[in-house]
């Protein structure tokens, strides 16, 4: 049975074919010499002798027909997908609507799922365009990258003197650098009027461009040894981008004078194209040392300020360091720092609780956008994978049914000699260019379609780099080449099975696939196909309708404020260099002229806003709590003035709001929201309740 199923294909056939000449030609040679009256066994020997080394005759034998197959082969492959692809061509050309159909819903397909790609790619996926990113360990939570936080030390977060002390006593790292936020930056160019511009700023340790390995394309970087005092270097380094929009990259750039917050700030250098910053999603115009920070922002002295975390850091690891080892460092510097430097309470309590360390790989950077969008295009990628399922089974319904209509075309070329084989490449071909063209306008869709997802996600257009490099075209070309494996295999399978007795007849209606069958009818294989598109279609739709709900349960939510009559106005005045008592007076005198205004109801303020993105952060002590786990402390405020909750539109469940008497009093008062009340007070009212922090100093809720 082997015998009768052996096909002469493949190496071990050269093999054979050689061993059959050989023998032949030795037969040959013996039957000569038996006639010439030697016996078979001594003219064997004869023959054996007179040919030589049999062996070393096959070896170089199958090695040149092997050598001679393998160009063949070439050359016929590559004769044979030229003139497939030709073929292709004009076939789809003959059939325009059908290829117009087929082509745009393949372009929907392979263009949605390359669009969100191309972001999870730009979010989710990207190094940071540095020196090895893979050797960088993020400390502290990369989605924190403008917050700060005042009170006993965190984890998440890093006060600059405990990020000093890492950076000085790990032995992990041949370097750690650290950022923080800036806030809005008022910047005027030096010798220009105008507005005020609001660049987007980042500070940065003085090391930050070295441990990176980041060089400049103009100037320098910031010095390592001398840039990370206090005051002592009032220089900036800018993007590549902001050196193109507002210096039209102009060399002498470098070296000019920009006013931030007043202060003369001279540009040092400019950083290359490529580099963006280390936060993903919210490209960095302008980098300043962390020592500037107090100079820039005298009201918020943050730099020898052990209970104020505002920074993260970035490690580069030592030459056979694994972050495995870097985690237990990393921890043991930040635990020994705290207990060193902290008050008795407090040193206690974070000794007694158990603490969640923020270590992680560093290679992809900081991110808000990470985290605010992982779940969403995970979804999204699930839904267009489905998409392009049912794409991919439609199609091959309609190949289906156009192979039955090419049975005759089938039939005359088995009957001129083409194998199976021939025939299926063919119309994977058809399908390969089907699938080639859907790719290019899926390319051309993907471009426009993610971003204008970015634009409608609300986020930055400009902060994300949604180019098709390698890596998204990689995709595609996989994208195409599973598509084609999902709609052409199978067709082209059964287009291949012919009845070439019954089809050749005049008149025959079973023209195609034996397996497709009878008199035209659709095949077991197209029912199974409309099955399966039908399960992922309702599968899409109900996902879609839940979506669609949510999106009706968002807009029908009640945030808990009068949004349809409150104005927001967002004034920069933290950085102006004010006093506190003048910060208090401009406040009230804004309120009083603001309130003097016809048609508006109530003033109020607070410190960072509504739905401002930029949030503060606090340890609280509250008495008979027991905390079960290290966030259970933690609490985000904000800092209001008299009237907020009335003016907002919030309704108070119990208590009363923020009153004019309030302001000034040594006694601290705060609203608290019903979710802080029922987690810390769920048996009792939460109103005439004290919370405690870092400075000892009891705040008492006034109201709910």
């Amino acid at each position: 049975m082997k015998r009768v199923f052996r096909l002469p294909l493949g190496r071990k056939s050269i093999a054979r074919d050689v061993d059959d000449e050989l023998a032949f030609h030795i037969e040959t040679r013996i039957n000569r010499l038996v006639a010439t009256g030697m016996s078979e066994h001594d003219a064997r020997g004869e023959a054996l002798r007179q040919f030589g080394d049999v062996a070393e005759t096959r070896i170089d034998c199958v090695t040149l027909d092997k050598q001679r197959e393998r160009a063949m082969k070439r050359v016929h492959v590559v004769d044979e997908l030229l003139q497939n692809v030709m073929f292709a061509f004009r076939t789809l050309r003959h059939n325009i609507g059908f290829t117009l159909v087929v082509v745009g819903a393949l372009g929907l397909g392979i263009g949605a799922n390359t669009a969100i790609f191309t972001l999870i790619d730009a979010v989710l996926v990207r190094q940071l365009p540095v020196d090895h990113p893979s050797q960088l360990v993020e400390i502290g939570n990369p989605a924190r990258i403008g917050s700060l936080s005042q009170g006993s030390p965190r984890l998440d977060l890093l006060s600059y003197p405990l990020f000093k002390d890492l950076r000085d006593h790990s032995q992990s790292f041949s370097g750690v650098l650290a950022s923080g936020r800036t806030g809005r930056l008022d910047t005027h160019i030096d010798g220009e009027s105008g507005e005020a511009e609001h660049p987007r700023g980042r500070y940065v340790s003085a090391n930050y461009f070295s441990v990176l390995g980041v060089r400049p394309i103009a100037g320098r970087v910031f010095n390592p040894a001398s840039d990370d005092a206090p005051g002592a270097a009032p220089l900036a380094v800018i993007s590549d981008g902001y050196w193109t929009r507002r210096f039209h990259r102009d060399p002498a750039a470098v070296g000019r004078t920009i006013l931030i917050q007043g202060v003369r700030i001279g540009i040092i250098g400019v950083g290359p194209p490529e580099f963006f910053g280390d936060i993903v999603g919210n490209n960095t115009d302008i980098w300043l040392p962390l020592g500037m920070q107090e100079a820039m922002h005298p009201n918020q002295k943050l730099l020898n300020d052990r209970n104020a975390s505002w920074v993260l850091a970035l490690g580069r690891l030592k030459p056979g360091v694994t972050l495995d080892q870097a985690r237990q460092d990393i921890k043991a510097r930040l635990k020994e720092s705290i207990l060193a430097n902290a008050t008795g309470q407090t040193a206690a309590t974070f000794a007694a609780e158990k603490q969640e360390y923020f270590i992680g790989d560093g290679s992809k950077g900081f991110s808000a956008t990470r985290e605010r969008f992982e779940a969403p295009l995970t979804t999204l990628m699930v839904g267009v994978i489905l998409l392009l399922c049912i794409i991919c089974a439609n199609v091959a319904n309609l190949l289906l049914a156009r192979s039955i209509a090419r049975g005759r075309e089938m039939a005359v070329r088995i009957a001129l000699g083409a194998d199976r084989g021939r025939i299926v490449r063919q119309l994977l071909t058809e399908s390969g260019v089907l699938a080639g063209l859907g790719a290019g306008l899926g390319v051309t869709f993907a471009i426009w379609g993610s971003r204008a997802l970015l634009v409608l996600s609300g986020a930055q257009s400009s902060s994300l780099d949604l180019g098709l490099d390698l890596r998204v075209l990689s995709f595609t070309l996989g994208v195409s080449i599973l598509a084609v494996l999902l709609f052409g295999l199978a067709p082209a399978l059964r287009a291949s099975r012919v009845d070439l007795a019954s089809t050749m007849r005049a008149g025959s209606q079973a023209v195609a696939g034996g397996g497709l069958g009878l008199r035209g009818q659709r095949a077991p294989l197209g029912k199974l196909l409309i099955v399966a598109q039908v399960a992922m279609s309702v599968m899409l739709l109900v996902g879609a309708a839940m979506l669609v709900r949510s999106l009706r349960n968002v807009e029908t939510l009640d945030p808990g404020l009068d949004r349809d009559h409150l104005v927001i106005v967002d004034v920069d005045i933290n950085s102006r260099g004010y006093s506190i008592a003048g910060l208090a007076n401009l406040v009230h005198s804004l309120r009083d002229r603001l309130s003097a205004i016809p048609g508006v109801a109530a003033v109020s303020y607070s410190e960072n806003g509504i739905f401002s993105g930029t949030e503060s952060g606090m340890n609280v002590e509250v008495p008979g709590f027991v905390a079960r786990a290290p966030g259970d402390t933690d609490v985000a405020y904000d800092q209001a003035g008299p009237g907020y909750a009335a003016t907002i539109g919030a309704r108070l469940l119990a208590g009363r709001d923020i009153a004019a008497s309030d302001e000034g009093k040594l006694a601290r008062v705060a609203l608290v929201n019903r979710a802080l009340a029922q987690f810390y007070f769920p048996n009792t009212t939460a109103v005439g309740k004290f919370l405690h922090t870092q400075d000892t100093v009891a705040i008492e809720i006034i109201g709910v």
